[in-house]
This record gives C-alpha cells, sequence and structure tokens, in this order.
C-alpha cells in the first residue's frame, strides 16, 4: 500500500500559551503547560517526515495546535528549518509577542492568522486577558512587517465571535481593511473536548452551563451539528497531528489527559501502526456520532462578513 501524504500537519512547537480563555483547555490551567521543542529535535523531525514520505512539497506544517507559538524563544531558528527544507508552514499568534521577519523568513510562510477575542478592552478582559491597544499595535506592526519584506499573500484576522462583542464586528472588520489583512470571523466554541461533550451531554455544572450560556452562542453548536450531512467522515483523518514531544495524537481537540490522545511517537519502530491507530480509538465514535466533530470543523462563516456595512 501506498504511504499517505499528510498535506496538513499541526506540529506543536510550543505547548502552552500565555491567554486565559475560560473555554480553552490551555487558558483554563486545568492541564499543565507544555513544553517548547528543541530545535536540534524539530530538525530530526522534520527530517523524519520527509524520510519516511509523511511529508512533500506541497505539505503544509502548521507551527502550532494549542500553544502559542511566538512564545518560543527559538522560533527563528526553527523557521529558518523549514524554509531551508522547503517546507511550506504556517504560523497562528493571539498577537502578544511581537517577532520582526526578515525577507528570508516569509519564503514559504504561506499563512499567517491573528486571533482576536474581541475589539474592546472589555471583552479582551473577559476571554484572552491582554491589553487590547498593545495587541493591537502588534497586529498593525506584524502587518506592515509583512509587507515590507515582501510575503505573498495577505494575513488574517480570526475574530471570534462572544454574545458580548456583537457589536465589535463592524469595527473589527474595519479594522482588517485598514491593514490589508483579511477578516474571518467565526463563532467561539467550548475549545476544551471534556466539557464540550458534557455539554452535548447535558452533563455541564450549573456553574460551568451559565458561564457558556453567557458567553458562547450555543445555538449555533446545536445547528451546526443539525446540519451535519450523511456519511461526514471526520477531517482529522487526513491530518497529522503531533506534540511537542513528536508523539502522535489522534486529533487536535482531545486534551492530553484524555486515555485516547496518544497514538504512539513519531520515532517508534512501529510508526506505520501508531498511525493506523489514529482512526481506531473509541472516543472517535462519540464525537463523529454525536455531531462534535462536524461542529469543530465548521466553525468558520465567512459569508457572515459579506453582510456587514
Amino acid at each position: 500500500m501506498t504511504q499517505k501524504v499528510y498535506k496538513e500537519i499541526y506540529f506543536e512547537i510550543c505547548g502552552n500559551c500565555n491567554a486565559k480563555c475560560p473555554f480553552c483547555v490551555t487558558g483554563t490551567g486545568r492541564l499543565p503547560q507544555g513544553g517548547m521543542i528543541r530545535v536540534d529535535f524539530f530538525k530530526k523531525s522534520i527530517d523524519k517526515l520527509i524520510a519516511e514520505k509523511l511529508i512533500d512539497k506541497q505539505s503544509s506544517v502548521f507551527l502550532y495546535n494549542w500553544g502559542e507559538p511566538f512564545l518560543h524563544q527559538d522560533l527563528d531558528k526553527i523557521i529558518e528549518y523549514v524554509n531551508k527544507k522547503e517546507i511550506n508552514f504556517a504560523l497562528s499568534s493571539n498577537a502578544s509577542v511581537y517577532k520582526e521577519f526578515k525577507a528570508k523568513e516569509v519564503k514559504k510562510l504561506q499563512e499567517i492568522s491573528f486571533s482576536m477575542s474581541g475589539f474592546s478592552q472589555s471583552s479582551y478582559d473577559r476571554v484572552h486577558g491582554f491589553r487590547f491597544e498593545k495587541i493591537k499595535q502588534n497586529i498593525v506592526k506584524f502587518a506592515e512587517n509583512l509587507k515590507k519584506v515582501g510575503y505573498r499573500n495577505r494575513a488574517k484576522i480570526f475574530f471570534h465571535i462572544y454574545q458580548f462583542n456583537l457589536d465589535e464586528i463592524v469595527l473589527a472588520k474595519e479594522f482588517a481593511k485598514t491593514i490589508g489583512a483579511d477578516f474571518v470571523p467565526y463563532y467561539a466554541f467550548i475549545a476544551d473536548y471534556e466539557k464540550a461533550k458534557n455539554y452535548l451531554l447535558n452533563k455541564l455544572s450549573h456553574n460551568e452551563m451559565r458561564l457558556a450560556a453567557e458567553s458562547i452562542v450555543l445555538a449555533d453548536m446545536v445547528q451546526k451539528i443539525k446540519m451535519m450531512p450523511p456519511g461526514y467522515r471526520c477531517p482529522q483523518n487526513e491530518i497529522l497531528v503531533l506534540d511537542e514531544k513528536a508523539d502522535i495524537q489522534t486529533c487536535c481537540f482531545l486534551p492530553k489527559d484524555h486515555p485516547d490522545y496518544y497514538c504512539g511517537n513519531l520515532f517508534d519502530d512501529k510508526l506505520r501502526e501508531n498511525l493506523k491507530a489514529k482512526t481506531r480509538k473509541n472516543e472517535c465514535k462519540f464525537c463523529l456520532e454525536s455531531g462534535l466533530s462536524y461542529c469543530v470543523h465548521n466553525v468558520t462563516i465567512p459569508e457572515f462578513s459579506n453582510r456587514l456595512h
């Protein structure tokens, strides 16, 4: 059988995040912070992916999953190596940390996005916990720098829609237009697998349910699940997710403390068996049949932005 080449690889180079999102498994601090991948181990892992024909020139390596990649002290060296290997890569950031890009660093940069939890200090106080003006300033600096060094694509603003920031969407869209970025609004969701599962099973505590009802547009989660087409296949089957230890994850959503999180390591002798195990975990059945997978993978609503004036 021909070895599958993964077109998307999520590689967690930094296993921690400095945002305080109350609906995210990292933001709540429920799990211990992860580590940062060593540069030599990252290089070894990329070489292994290439040698095993798991990635090719058409693949994209997303240098993040739940962590904030710009916290990595050696991000420059990591970016240098993927460019050297001519591997497409992508970055996503909460824009709390600014980095000056050089022209040679954006050579294979396929996508860079910045997540925003609102467009006011009051919204940021409720979610990310950062100083809003500093975030805005950093995003402007990023946009100017990327244009200066010849980045060929447009940066993206991923705007998280909560019940409390609906009146800020137009302002955020205008901001994105001003700096020449694409505006991608989407409904925030419960980004903690166990809490999302408990919501569907009606097992959230009273306090958790009240917090979610006051912030998340829960009706969208329900509507998305109802829209799941017959025969839906989870996109995670076609995606490879690695943490900072090069452990193979079942998917990008299961947390590290879940029994079905782990599928072996990239450097195990039984690599092929490890990759097959990704689609054979017990938890996949619930996630797929409950519609949670479909909901998580269909959070973007680009048509929404076209109706805003």
